[in-house]
């Protein structure tokens, strides 16, 4: 038998109109890469091309068409599509380990089910087109897809996928978008937060025992301090100055970070045995229990506050609605940081839809003196587009701080521009009393 050529599709042999998932892959910056060596990232292509042949007709796909340097792969289920998507880019991932960085191709891939339609060699429809644009919304090793899709797989797939909130698409209009961030992205976040956890060392009252955990302790302590290090200096190898935090607006969540510390620096400092805990009913530090491990209110207080720097609000509604719930007025803080959850999604909404003809005006402090700023999108989907007389720069959401994040929504809540929001006022009071200052 021939072995198969991944550029030879697998095309219906008659026009028809069909309801498909489509997946749409595309490697990030071919021409540059081809002007730089052509014969041997073509080599990498086929091979790359070959993987995710065998992989799409693995999980019941088609091949429909090859473009350059893409594919359009074609699948009757979303939830097929969809394992396939991750399927590749954990190949690729896995791949890379064993392949120089010359002979490394970085894929984008885009997905949505939608109509389209086939005839002979030619493609086309709305679904094809919203897939070649989720496509260039993706991060490098990233996938992004459609709400169509979400509403199938959510409930079938296990899938740790990021909501983008709508986006502005070329030709298309606004599009709901979630995305799955590269494998490498994920470790390095789920690493963050093991880190940044707080650190819980059960104490022996008496014996040797008590001794062990001490010992313990102080080697786990060792081993994050090396992580740290180690994560910090790959993290910042490579970045220019003005792209590293704190570089645009000066740490404005410093004052909670260094509560957040202090608090932990207490409970550490300030811990007794089970035995005085349990005895004394006015503790702060007394355990919690019905958890798989004692947990105090000081600990879970700690553990909000440094939460609450991050400014991801649908996290810190999840956890008091769970860990934290017996903090006190957990209930009415989960509802009001749901609220903010919901006004962050209006807030990147609003963001996508600006561009650099119409941007979000307003006042915001930079390095410590009022400054008229205009914000929409960065292209590059990292953060907002921050454009003063100075020039422009991309900050993280989390980055503005209290008082910039209020004056945004003030900002569009007078002037907004896609879509008026009667909450707005609302959010406002809520993040302000959250957020004092």
């Amino acid at each position: 038998m021939m072995p198969m050529d991944p550029n030879t599709p697998d095309v219906p042999t008659k026009e028809q109109r069909m309801l498909a998932a489509i997946v749409f892959t595309d490697v990030v910056g071919f021409s540059k890469l081809a002007a730089q060596n052509e014969a041997r990232v073509y080599v990498s292509l086929q091979r790359d091309m070959g993987i995710i042949t065998s992989l799409c007709r693995a999980h019941s796909g088609q091949v429909l068409n090859t473009m350059g340097d893409g594919m359009l792969l074609c699948f009757t289920s979303a939830v097929d599509a969809m394992s396939c998507a991750v399927e590749i880019q954990r190949t690729f991932y896995s791949q890379s380990a064993t392949l120089p960085a010359t002979d490394v191709l970085h894929h984008r891939i885009g997905v949505h089910l939608g109509d389209i339609i086939v005839n002979g060699d030619n493609v086309f429809g709305d679904g094809v087109n919203i897939a070649a644009r989720l496509q260039a919304e993706a991060k490098p090793d990233g996938i992004c897809f459609s709400k169509t899709v979400n509403d199938v797989i959510k409930n079938k797939l296990k899938i740790d996928a990021v909501y983008m909130a709508p986006r502005q698409l070329k030709n298309i209009g606004k599009v709901e978008i979630w995305q799955v961030p590269p494998i490498e992205e994920a470790r390095k976040t789920a690493m963050n937060e093991l880190i940044t956890a707080p650190l819980e060392v059960k104490q022996e009252s008496t014996g040797v025992g008590g001794y062990k955990s001490i010992g313990l302790a102080l080697a786990v302590l060792v081993c994050l301090g090396s992580i740290v290090f180690l994560v910090k200096s790959a993290a910042n190898k490579g970045i220019p100055p003005s792209a590293k935090p704190g570089s645009v607006l000066k740490d404005p969540n410093a004052a909670l970070r260094i509560m957040a510390s202090d608090r932990m620096k207490k409970i550490k400092g300030g811990a007794t045995d089970s035995a005085t805990d349990a005895s004394s009913s006015t503790n702060t530090n007394a355990p919690i229990t019905g958890g798989t491990a004692p947990v105090s209110v000081a600990e879970l207080q700690a553990k909000l506050d440094g939460m609450k720097t991050q400014l991801e609000f649908d996290q810190i509604a999840a956890f008091l609605q769970a860990e934290g719930k017996t903090l006190p007025n957990a209930a009415t803080m989960a509802q009001s940081f749901s609220d903010l959850s919901e006004m962050k999604h209006w807030i990147d909404g609003e963001v996508n839809a600006a561009t650099a003809s119409n941007k979000i005006s307003c006042s915001l402090i930079m390095n410590g003196s009022p400054t008229e700023v205009g914000i929409y999108r960065d292209p590059s989907g990292a953060g907002y587009t921050v454009e003063t007389a100075a020039g422009v720069q991309s900050v993280p959401f989390a980055q503005f701080g209290a008082a910039g994040i209020a004056a945004i929504i003030q900002s569009l809540a007078a002037h907004p521009i896609t879509n008026v929001q009667p909450n707005a006022q609302k959010w406002l009071g809520e993040f302000q009393q959250l957020y004092p200052g």
